[in-house]
């Protein structure tokens, strides 16, 4: 198990959505913000025996922006990982997610999934990741939905 700190960017976008009874009225409602920058720090744990199953854990925070927009969240996740050899790994888990500021003040704790790939160079990673999290509203029937495409590269110590 090692100590993990990792410095990431990430190619989000935002999803809002609002439930309808049909998908046809759902796809129409739907529009989407693709963010300009997005950057984080993290730090975590990671447990990789080669050819065994194994486990990641990050806190993140990670700051979104476009114009005049700017999102602020934290993300707890947890991962199953399975290392091929000592270079290359695979995860996928869960996250929680909360935003923060008044942006977030109508949006629960957010819940989803994200999947990964990682290289091992000595003690550094470099990782390429998704990641999804759907908010539910204080609103009945409006969620946001915020999605990234992540590459990241972490300091073992």
């Amino acid at each position: 198990m090692r100590p993990l700190f990792s410095n990431s960017a990430y190619f989000h976008r935002i999803v809002r959505t609002k439930r309808f009874n049909s998908r046809d009225a759902c796809k129409a409602a739907g529009d989407s913000v693709k963010m300009d920058t997005a950057m984080g720090l993290s730090i975590g744990y990671v447990s990789l025996p080669v050819q065994q199953l194994g486990w990641t854990s990050n806190l993140s925070f990670i700051q979104a922006k476009k114009e005049q927009l700017s999102l602020n969240y934290i993300r707890l996740d947890g991962n199953l990982a399975y290392a091929l050899n000592e270079k290359f790994y695979f995860k996928g888990g869960l996250n929680g997610t909360k935003i923060i500021g008044k942006e977030g003040e109508s949006l629960k704790t957010g819940y989803d999934l994200q999947v990964g790939v990682g290289y091992q160079v000595d003690s550094t990673i470099f990782e390429l990741g998704y990641s999804s999290t759907h908010f539910l509203t204080e609103l009945p029937g409006f969620g946001m939905t915020v999605s990234a495409l992540e590459l990241g590269v972490s300091a073992t110590f």
